[in-house]
């Protein structure tokens, strides 16, 4: 069996936005037939000795059905099976809560952001303090089983979804950015107003005396279950792109996973679509790039509203070709703009014969 390789990979965003990476060369490897391989060499590998857990002795009586979807699509496969495959397959490293990041990690976890905020609908920009009187706020082992028990809750009552990025501040304390959306969220508001322009929240009569329309602000809100220190929640509004390089500007290369990874998601958040095809390189017109690793590459992000102009006018071309070609079998001869009847004579403009 030849290993599909392509050189282009497409995400596809629920607005008809596309982001496209395009080597020079076949690069990327189809997910599912990675996948698929590394299920059928659990599965023929399958013994009581090796796999002596009941879990595994459950899945190794499975193995002819299970062995039998593989071949044919991975995605009908039991996503606990996958998982469970997958975690003694490649079992994790147990991570360190204070690392200094690579950059193609920290470019992966950016991505990851990027995917999930133009994938999934949040409803408020989120900042989250430690307070040093209740928790030491620069130690992370302090507080991660706090803050983790605190989200499963929130998740668990709240139909809670959250992409959290942690950050120090110059002083060295921990706290969070994030977006939030829920049900019944316990939101108060502060009595203070962020208007545009404007660095922090201010209060009505300051705005007033800033000379401000107090309509055109956004109400910031407090959560109030948020026992940990202080809390800001405001509505979010405008393009969801100026919200992902809003919340991934928090992730430099001089900042460290501060629990040992990136960013925190709630589970099940949308992702985008993937493609994989073969496009011609040279025919992309867009800058390039060069990885030591993979080499020569291009990188083409376009909007829904480019995309969609874009198929119309490749549909409007198709058509075109289409009635080109029926002119012909109907004796016209198609010149400059204008469109000629080879028996008659009759000369009909081009625009008038498409119509």
């Amino acid at each position: 069996m030849s290993i599909p390789y392509f050189n282009a990979k497409t995400k596809c965003y629920p607005d008809g936005s596309t982001s496209t990476v395009v080597f020079d060369s076949p690069t990327f490897r189809s997910p599912d037939w990675s996948l698929a391989e590394s299920l059928r060499t659990a599965i023929h590998n399958f013994s009581f000795e090796d796999f002596g857990n009941r879990h595994f002795r459950k899945l190794y009586h499975q193995s002819k059905e299970i062995s039998k979807l593989v071949k044919i699509d991975t995605r009908i496969m039991s996503d606990n099976f996958i998982l469970s495959v997958k975690r003694n397959l490649f079992p994790t490293k147990k991570k360190s809560l204070n690392t200094v990041p690579r950059s193609d990690s920290l470019k992966r976890a950016k991505d990851r952001i990027f995917d999930y905020i133009l994938c999934n609908e949040f409803d408020y920009f989120f900042t989250g303090t430690i307070d040093p009187k209740k928790f030491d706020s620069q130690d992370p082992k302090a507080i991660l089983k706090y803050i983790q028990n605190w989200l499963k809750n929130l998740v668990r009552r709240n139909n809670l979804k959250y992409v959290f990025v942690s950050e120090r501040h110059k002083s060295g304390r921990i706290h969070f950015h994030g977006l939030i959306k829920g049900d019944n969220l316990n939101l108060v508001d502060s009595g203070t107003k962020l208007y545009k322009g404007v660095k922090k929240p201010v209060k009505d009569y300051t705005a007033i005396k800033k000379g401000l329309n107090t309509a055109d602000g956004r109400i910031v809100y407090n959560l109030s279950n948020w026992k940990f220190g202080f809390t800001t929640c405001i509505n979010l509004v405008g393009d969801p792109m100026n919200t992902a390089f809003y919340v991934t500007k928090y992730i430099t290369k001089d900042c460290k996973k501060i629990f040992g990874k990136f960013f925190w998601h709630s589970r099940g958040l949308k992702k985008p679509e993937i493609r994989y095809e073969n496009i011609d390189y040279d025919s992309i017109q867009a800058k390039e790039y060069f990885n030591e690793h993979t080499g020569h590459f291009k990188y083409v992000f376009r909007r829904g509203d480019d995309n969609r102009r874009i198929e119309q006018e490749k549909e409007k071309s198709l058509k075109q070709r289409s009635i080109l070609e029926k002119a012909k079998q109907l004796l016209y001869d198609v010149v400059n703009d204008l469109v000629v009847n080879r028996n008659t004579g009759e000369v009909l403009e081009y625009v008038t014969f498409l119509e």
